[in-house]
């Protein structure tokens, strides 16, 4: 009887189907943990990008701002030079800085294509 026990209690323990079940479930969460690590790789360098472009931004609109102020001058060098002399003077025009629009909408585009290569990758490697 007990010899038939024991066959009994091994057949119904299925100890193939707990590795398969332990297999299964270490592939999955490694593969979760993959998703995961690539998702935060690209918000990353999505946020890497995005401060590059904030950066970019802000210097190009410092050196406009010094421009300005540069074109300001000269305007009222040549408006004093031109009443000097009697005649007028046509201002030269400032040039407009870059809008915040502007600026996430680059933002914008440089996300979009890095999501666009990551869906891609994805798509590739299954």
């Amino acid at each position: 009887m007990s010899g038939a026990t024991a066959i009994l209690n091994a057949t119904a323990m299925k100890p193939y189907s707990y590795i398969c079940r332990c297999i299964n479930r270490r592939l999955s969460l490694y593969l979760v943990y993959l998703g995961l690590r690539q998702v935060v790789l690209v918000k990353t360098l999505s946020e890497v990008f995005s401060t590059i472009v904030h950066t970019a931004v802000w210097g190009v609109n410092k050196i406009i701002e010094a421009l300005n102020w540069l074109i300001a001058k000269l305007n009222s060098v040549g408006d004093k030079v031109a009443k000097f002399f009697g005649g007028t003077l046509h201002a030269i025009q400032q040039v407009d800085t870059i809008s915040l629009i502007l600026h996430k909408s680059i933002t914008s585009i440089l996300s979009a294509i890095l999501w666009a290569d990551y869906i891609k990758l994805i798509r590739w490697r299954w």
